[in-house]
């Protein structure tokens, strides 16, 4: 094996011991729901409402079963039926929903969205810039992309043909290389149940304890006759002289006012990945592309990685973006 090829899949295979940062959270759940964490083997963590999702995360809807999750930063949701499988993988750039099987409604937003949206399969990608469609992947090797709003484009990978897909209207790819649109039948659109928006949990205020207000005087005790004043003063005379005052302790003297501190937040954390596989078309070839982007911060001091390998479809790697030895300016494209 190459040195450079080397190096990238042993920087694959550490990189994916770590977990990302939390990317979008499980808004509904409803019978059979599992996670498979990135490092776990089986989907053995029962899914909760409101659990959180990382970056290179599954989850698994059983039958009977149906969830929703809520991507954080654009508020893209996806509408998971029963008997599908996927994984969570984003890239600095891209954001992939990789579908092994089942059903997927998706809505888009396109408002602060800062990368590009796609589904993939083992047959076809679907690359959407904001919109509504339905993802039905079947196990025999047979996609069915069906469109409710917007536009959207599906490849299949093993042909390379291209459609464009809008409301109305669907796309059958397969296994074979067969790409075909078509309009979307009366009633075809999966059942599409209604979800509500996650909100992020305000942080709560500390209590504010009320002020001991002081009883005022009545009139009452503010008048005196004068025989009650000369009486009264002798009195408050001869208490004054055997009790002295007693000099103010420190528990009675009022706080000093100290500033407020800022809280700096947490620091960011020393090491952060992003890993990406896809299908992409150089020179005309299509290559199926792996990614590794990660992120080295120390202090203030940041540094990533772009690392990319393209291979064809019998496996053989594409080395133009490796011969740094000939040209040494691809490793300075290679640091963020």
């Amino acid at each position: 094996m190459s040195q450079p090829l080397s190096i990238f899949f042993t920087a694959v295979f550490l990189i994916s011991q770590l977990h990302g940062d939390v990317i979008a959270r499980l808004i509904k759940a409803e019978g059979n729901v599992y996670f498979k964490r990135l490092g776990m083997s089986s989907f053995s963590e029962k899914a909760k409402p409101g659990a959180a999702i990382r970056n290179g995360d599954e989850i698994k809807v059983g039958d009977p079963g149906f969830g929703a999750i809520m991507y954080l930063d654009d508020r893209t949701i996806l509408k998971i039926r029963e008997n599908t499988k996927f994984g969570f993988m984003d890239t600095r750039n891209t954001r992939t929903v990789d579908l092994t099987h089942g059903t997927l409604l998706n809505n888009v937003k396109k408002e602060g969205r800062s990368k590009s949206f796609r589904i993939q399969t083992p047959v076809s990608v679907a690359s959407v810039k904001g919109t509504q469609f339905a993802a039905i992947v079947s196990q025999t090797g047979v996609d069915q992309f069906i469109g409710k709003e917007g536009l959207f484009e599906v490849l299949n990978m093993i042909s390379g043909e291209t459609v464009d897909v809008g409301p109305g209207q669907k796309a059958v790819s397969n296994a074979t290389g067969n790409l075909v649109q078509a309009p979307a039948a009366p009633g075809e659109y999966p059942e599409d149940p209604e979800v509500e928006e996650y909100q992020e949990p305000e942080p709560e205020e500390p209590e504010e304890t009320p002020e001991k207000v002081e009883p005022e005087q009545t009139p009452q005790s503010l008048k005196e006759t004068p025989q009650e004043a000369e009486q009264s003063q002798p009195e408050k005379s001869s208490e004054t002289a055997e009790e002295p005052e007693a000099p103010e302790t420190a528990e009675d003297m009022p706080d000093p006012e100290t500033p407020e501190t800022l809280d700096p937040g947490p620091p960011p954390k020393p090491f952060a990945m992003g890993l990406g596989i896809g299908s992409v078309t150089l020179d005309g070839e299509l290559y199926n592309q792996l990614a590794l982007r990660p992120e080295i911060n120390i202090g203030k001091v940041g540094i990533g990685l772009d690392l990319v390998v393209y291979m064809d479809n019998e496996g053989n790697m594409r080395y133009d973006e490796w011969d740094i030895e000939n040209d040494p300016g691809l490793l300075l494209d290679k640091i963020l």
